[in-house]
C-alpha cells in the first residue's frame, strides 16, 4: 500500500466531497510500471490558506464574496502543488484500477466521474458529451482525438488519514 497525492480541479474537488464523483482517469505515462494499485490511497491537493496556526481553509469551499473578503484581509492561497500531506482534508482508497482508450467511456463511467447529466436530459446531453467537453477543458483540444491510454482509477473516500 502506498500513497500518492492527486490533484482534481475545484468542481470536481467538490464533487469527490459530496460522494458523486467515485473515479478518475489519468493519462498514461508508463504502461508497464502502474503508479496507482487496488489498496493505495490517494491525497487530494487543493487551493488552501492557513487561516491561523494549524488551521486551514480550501478554495473551493468558498463563495466570490467569501473569497473577496479573504482577499480584502490579506489571506494569500497557496496553489495544490505545494500543499503538504498533513494538510490534505481528503483521502481516498483505490478500489479499482483498469487501462482503457479516452473515449471507450461509458455513460455509467462518465456520471461516476462526476458528470451531472442522464441520457433523457432536456437539453440533450448525453454524460460522455459532458466528459468531453470536461476532458478538453483541463487536457486541451487534440488530446480527445488522439484517445490516448488512460489509467481508469476508481475510489471511495475514507476518514481522511494524514499520513498511513
Amino acid at each position: 500500500m502506498k500513497e500518492h497525492p492527486i490533484i482534481f480541479t475545484e468542481d470536481l474537488t467538490l464533487k469527490i466531497l459530496s460522494g458523486e464523483k467515485t473515479q478518475t482517469r489519468r493519462l498514461i505515462k508508463s504502461p508497464a510500471k502502474p503508479p496507482v494499485n487496488v489498496g493505495d490511497y490517494l491525497w487530494v491537493r487543493e487551493t488552501f490558506l492557513e487561516f491561523r496556526i494549524g488551521h486551514y481553509v480550501y478554495h473551493a469551499d468558498y463563495t466570490e464574496k467569501g473569497l473577496g473578503e479573504l482577499k480584502r484581509d490579506g489571506y494569500k492561497w497557496v496553489s495544490p502543488i505545494f500543499m503538504p500531506r498533513l494538510v490534505s482534508r481528503i483521502t481516498l482508497l483505490v478500489t479499482g484500477v483498469d487501462i482503457a482508450r479516452l473515449q471507450d467511456i461509458s455513460d455509467e463511467d462518465a456520471i461516476a466521474e462526476g458528470i451531472d447529466c442522464t441520457p433523457t436530459m432536456s437539453d440533450g446531453c448525453t454524460p460522455i458529451q459532458k466528459f468531453h467537453a470536461l476532458w478538453l477543458s483541463i487536457y486541451g483540444e487534440e488530446s480527445w482525438d488522439l484517445n490516448p491510454l488512460v489509467r481508469k482509477i476508481k475510489f471511495e473516500m475514507i476518514k481522511n488519514v494524514n499520513s498511513l
